[in-house]
Parts: structure tokens; C-alpha cells; sequence
């Protein structure tokens, strides 16, 4: 099978040291070892697409997308950001008006979409977050993936022909202040301090509810927050 992923990221990366069956190329802007493409150049984007059985993108865009082809299977991840702030999300709830969420719009309803928590793992471990003092007030709950399931997630997709819209997210939500503050007492450092008043870039206030990819016969590896 020919699949081409944009993005040669952290997701991006990792997902293609993973797809070992299968030939692979991966497209970045800038990054060294791969294939350089700009997916706003429309004849570069379409060429680099021209014999792909699966495109894959993980990068992030900044802007909309070129018109997309049409192809056996594609895959977007996009982010849990793209919902409005309630106070719990699933697959058929409310979005913003962020470019993430106008993104999505582009893509066929053939296509799979997995909107991804905030990704943690090994080099983007939740301990380097902590900082003394931190923004909210500390109640607001967590929605976290580990990388590895997101890598998982997309094989299991591609092997299933799964079509749609999933949440990836972990099965537990502890707040802000009972996050960090017990990863604080496993480092041994003081508990951050929090500040309302300070603006919140992630999360808000809502939970983010997975029990569509979990009824679609996916297993988490990582269900519970590994700090």
C-alpha cells in the first residue's frame, strides 16, 4: 500500500516508523530526511498525491487547504480545540469558528478525522509543564492521548477503513490542580500556584467524551493519564 503523510512531526514521525508494511513518504516544509512539499502549492500537493493509496495529514494548518483528491483514504488529525466551550464534547457538538474547524469542513465525509486531545508522551512528558505559577483557576478538567495511541488509533483506521469523525482522548479527567500538583509531589518540587487571570490556551472547561472510537472496536493502551 502507498501512503503519504504531511507532517514529519512528533504524531507524523513516529506514525511512520510504524507503518513498516507499507511504503511510505513522508512530506514536510522544512525538516531534513524527507520529502519537501508545501501542501498550499496546489501542483506539488497534487503530484506528491498522484499514486497514494492513503494520504495521512498531521500538520497543523494555518490556512485552508487546496481542494482535496480523491483517493481510496484520507486522514486528518485535527484537535479537540475545534469544539465550542461546554462542558462536555462528543463527535456531534458544537465547533467554533477557528481555522481548525473550517479545515475540517473541506474534507469528504469518505474521509477519517480524529479530533486529538493534547498529545503527551516520551520527550513531551506532562512534568515539563509545570511551571510556579499557571494559568485558570486549577478546576478546569484534562483531556489528554498518549502518542502511542494516536499511532495506533490511525493504523487501527487504515486497517478498518474506518470513515467519520472520532474524539481520541483518555478515558480520565483529573483537573488541572490534581494533575500537576501530583506530578509535582512525584518530582518533589512545590505545587504550581494558579492564576485566573492569566489566559487559558487549552482545554477550558469542557470534557471530552471517546466512547465513539471506543465502540468501534479500538482499545486504548494508555486509557488512564500516565504522568
Amino acid at each position: 500500500m502507498e501512503i503519504g503523510i504531511i507532517g514529519g512531526g512528533y504524531v507524523g514521525s513516529l506514525l511512520a516508523k510504524n507503518l513498516t508494511e507499507h511504503h511510505v513518504i513522508v512530506a514536510t516544509r522544512t525538516k531534513p530526511n524527507t520529502f519537501h512539499m508545501d501542501i498550499y502549492d496546489k501542483e506539488a500537493f497534487y503530484s506528491f498525491c498522484e499514486n497514494l493509496d492513503v494520504l495521512i495529514i498531521t500538520m497543523t494548518p494555518d490556512r485552508l487547504l487546496p481542494p482535496l483528491p480523491q483517493l481510496s483514504q484520507i486522514i486528518y488529525t485535527s484537535s479537540t480545540s475545534v469544539y465550542q466551550n461546554q462542558e462536555i464534547v462528543d463527535e456531534k457538538s458544537n465547533l467554533n469558528n477557528s481555522i481548525l474547524a473550517q479545515v475540517e469542513k473541506q474534507f469528504p465525509s469518505s474521509a477519517l478525522i480524529f479530533r486529538l486531545a493534547g498529545i503527551y508522551g516520551p520527550g513531551r512528558e506532562i512534568a515539563k509543564r509545570i511551571r510556579p505559577i499557571m494559568a485558570g483557576r486549577g478546576d478546569e478538567p484534562t483531556n489528554s492521548i498518549h502518542v502511542e495511541d494516536v499511532v495506533r488509533a490511525i493504523i487501527f483506521g487504515i486497517e478498518n477503513k474506518l470513515s467519520g469523525i472520532y474524539n481520541l482522548c483518555n478515558n480520565d479527567h483529573p483537573t488541572r490542580s490534581e494533575l500537576y500538583c501530583r506530578v509535582a509531589k512525584q518530582l518533589n518540587i512545590p505545587p504550581p500556584t494558579f492564576d485566573a487571570s492569566l489566559p487559558l490556551h487549552h482545554g477550558g472547561h469542557k470534557t471530552v467524551i471517546n466512547d465513539k472510537i471506543i465502540l468501534s472496536g479500538y482499545r486504548l493502551f494508555h486509557p488512564k493519564l500516565e504522568s
